[in-house]
């Protein structure tokens, strides 16, 4: 059975490098938590829209 390993032997960079991952994972999905993509088309134009939404929108879109 293998041990976990010693404080000394992690890779500060990875482990900030994996971090940095789930962060961006997060960050992804935070339209899908807020339940925005779930509720109906008129409830999404109920709510309107600012001008930097679609901008940002494509941006996420492409990044992602």
């Amino acid at each position: 059975m293998n041990a976990p390993i010693a404080d000394t032997e992690r890779a500060d960079v990875l482990d900030a490098l994996r971090s940095f991952a789930l962060l961006g994972i997060f960050i992804s999905h935070v339209s899908t938590f807020s339940g925005y993509e779930w509720i109906t088309q008129a409830e999404q134009v109920a709510l309107g829209r600012f001008g930097i939404d679609t901008p940002l929108a494509a941006l996420s879109d492409f990044l992602i």
